[in-house]
């Protein structure tokens, strides 16, 4: 699989692994759960319709021979839509885990320096500054609901 893994630490957040500590084990399974189903979701938003990397850089183009080899169906990273299809994302113990089994994933993510001239490196797995915010609202409402619940 082709995944990143990425430590979330935004300031403001610093006292979530101390809540769930004491939440116990099984109410914190949910968690990550709920985070690798949003994560995703963002990962093939990504591919779909933003068409660029976490950090807001857009994708390179394709190259003219390549360009001439697409029909109207076929966009960046999503010509029959197997790396759309094959991203997934699960919970591996106390973490949000999303990736790809694909074999293209990785030269998607990083590039390729082929003898055809290769393949430049369109990163699509990561958080940008808006998926960051729609994690941490996810979390502090999750950690509300939960607080509320255990009263």
């Amino acid at each position: 699989m082709v995944g990143v893994v990425i430590e979330v630490s935004p300031e403001g957040l610093s006292q979530i692994p101390d809540a769930l500590a004491r939440m116990g084990a099984e109410a914190a399974r949910e968690l990550p759960e709920i985070l690798a189903g949003v994560l995703e979701n963002q990962t093939r938003a990504r591919l779909s319709d933003d068409k660029e990397s976490p950090d807001g850089t857009p994708w390179a183009a394709w190259s003219e021979p390549y360009a001439r080899t697409r029909h109207s169906g076929h966009s960046l990273l999503e010509s029959e839509g197997f790396l759309h299809d094959s991203i997934y994302g699960v919970r591996e113990g106390d973490t949000a885990v999303v990736g790809s089994p694909f074999v293209q994933a990785a030269v998607h993510q990083f590039g390729s320096d082929s003898a055809e001239g290769g393949i430049p490196a369109r990163p699509y797995l990561g958080i940008s500054k808006a998926n960051g915010a729609e994690l941490q609202e996810i979390v502090l409402d999750w950690l509300d609901n939960w607080m509320g619940a255990a009263q």
